[in-house]
């Protein structure tokens, strides 16, 4: 099972989600937000669209909570917070991609 990470719930957030909903491959997807609204309006969208999703969904509202061993992340935030983001991600976590 593959292990990603989408940082950042907001429209183009949510939009990986979705694509990633309708994914035939068994993943573990891990949503973080510090905006509890935007973490539901993402459930939602995921909702709207998933039809066999198998693997396991988790939305979190802080970096520090999602699983140490990421494959991919997606950073999905504004410009204004994307370098603090990743330097953050960089600092906690270890990715391969």
């Amino acid at each position: 099972m593959h292990t990603i990470a989408i940082i950042g719930a907001g429209q183009i957030g949510s939009r990986h989600l979705q694509a990633l909903a309708l994914s035939n491959y068994n993943l573990n997807i891990q949503i973080v937000d510090p905006y509890a609204e935007s973490l539901k309006n993402a459930q939602k969208r995921f909702d709207q669209v998933n039809q066999n999703f198998t693997g396991n969904i988790a939305y979190f509202q802080q970096i520090k909570e999602i699983h140490k061993k990421i494959d991919i992340v997606i950073v999905a935030t504004t410009s204004i917070d994307r370098r603090k983001v990743v330097e953050d991600l960089l600092q906690q976590k270890r990715d391969k991609y």
